[in-house]
């Protein structure tokens, strides 16, 4: 058999939320994923850009890149996800929300 893991199509890290100005921005207590690129895969199509921070993931707070990575490797392929992120442009603060088609992880 073969296993098939879910993709989003992301390169993320931890949100780290230490500098004042990142506090001012951001908030205080946030926590999330931060994504450092976008490639062509689902959430590249869903329009996720470098810089935004997922907050949520089908419904589940996400708190840091490993336990997202871990939530999308065990969603289904072809299953449709909300995704919640927080966007700063021009130093404002902006909560979207995207709906992700998953796809398979490339091997």
């Amino acid at each position: 058999g073969e296993i098939k893991r879910g993709w989003l199509g992301v390169v993320i890290g931890d949100f780290v939320n230490e500098s004042d100005e990142a506090r001012e921005k951001y908030g205080k207590d946030m926590k999330g994923a931060y994504v450092a690129s976008v490639g062509l895969g689902p959430a590249g199509r869903a329009g996720l850009a470098p810089g935004d921070v997922i907050v949520s993931y089908d419904g589940k707070k996400v708190n840091s890149a490993e336990l997202l990575r871990h939530m999308v490797a065990e969603t289904a392929v072809g299953k449709c996800v909300e995704v919640r992120v927080v966007r700063i442009r021009d130093d404002k603060a902006q909560s979207l929300t995207a709906d992700i088609v998953i796809g398979k992880q490339p091997k």
